[in-house]
């Protein structure tokens, strides 16, 4: 048992030799490794800490999140060597806006504008430097008052580690990482995605999405042909929750995990 958080722990990892794990939790104070929380008024960072698996004991830590951090979400590459990093952040700003005022003047009044911002991050896994900055892979929204929702989540790499596909709001976003540059985004998906996965030559993609309440709901899996952008197949289902996908048999079968509403 690793007790050394003094905040969540969102993701957890094997190294690649299995001597270590490695956490990605979001820490309120960054002055030494906690036991427990003490004050919670302190800023919050995103880290990433290496911990023996043989003796539980500390190896060593690196800040990847800007203070502010609500959420991280990582995935390690197949190899090891790169890590997908979903950095999610909020704050509310106290900014000056113009509103109509008397005999049709406008007038400057103070607002509480509350802002949501999320990222995917390619970071290299020892270090935590960026290895290479991701186009159009944020999102920032600003409003008054109210809940603001922005969605980027379960980073998935191709078999290869040469592409990272993401589930954005009602899409799904994938990239080279070699490159940084988007190569395709999943459009037109019947409902809300829920589960994503590459082919094991990289050049398909299952997508799960859901429409609708369940029980009653929809569910469909559709296979997208990553050069054309092309749904070159659909799975239809009536009741169940698909929440993985996992291509198996060479890419001749494909596994659903799935919540089943009789």
């Amino acid at each position: 048992t690793i007790a050394g958080f003094d905040g969540p722990v969102w993701s957890v990892a094997f190294s690649r030799d299995g001597k270590s794990v490695i956490t990605a939790s979001t820490e309120y104070r960054d002055s030494k490794i906690q036991t427990s929380v003490k004050n919670l008024d302190e800023k919050i960072i995103g880290e990433l800490k290496w911990w023996n698996t043989e003796t539980g004991e500390f190896i060593k830590r690196v800040s990847v999140a800007k203070e502010g951090v609500r959420s991280l979400e990582a995935t390690w590459s197949p190899a090891g060597d790169v890590l997908a990093l979903v950095e999610r952040r909020s704050e509310g700003r106290l900014t000056d806006i113009s509103v109509p005022g008397a005999f049709g003047q406008r007038t400057t009044i103070a607002r509480f504008v509350s802002f949501e911002e999320t990222e995917l991050k390619l970071l290299d896994a020892q270090t935590g430097e960026r290895r290479i900055k991701l186009e159009d892979a944020g999102t920032t929204y600003g409003g008054y008052g109210g809940h603001i929702f922005t969605r980027l989540e379960r980073p998935v790499f191709s078999s290869d580690g040469t592409k990272v596909a993401v589930l954005a709001g009602e899409d799904v976003k994938i990239w080279d990482i070699r490159t940084g540059k988007k190569i395709r985004t999943v459009k037109k998906l019947n409902g809300w995605p829920t589960a994503l996965a590459f082919s094991e030559h990289a050049d398909t993609v299952a997508v799960a999405s859901v429409k609708g309440k369940m029980p009653g709901g929809e569910s469909e899996i559709t296979l997208w042909e990553l050069a054309t952008g092309k749904s070159v197949n659909k799975l239809k289902g009536k009741n169940d929750l698909i929440a993985s996908l996992q291509f198996g048999a060479k890419d001749r079968v494909l596994l659903i995990g799935s919540l089943q509403y009789e």
